[in-house]
């Protein structure tokens, strides 16, 4: 994973979160973005 490259304004550390769910980034504010993270 630490191959992966950081999509801009990714959420996540790694940007897993917002690849793995695949969602804009105001899907992730509007689900409260950390609860999203726990994925």
């Amino acid at each position: 994973m630490a191959e992966r490259k950081k999509p801009p304004g990714d959420f996540g550390e790694d940007g897993t979160v917002v690849e793995l769910l695949e969602i804009p980034l105001a899907g992730n504010i509007n689900n409260g973005g950390l609860d999203v993270r726990r994925e």
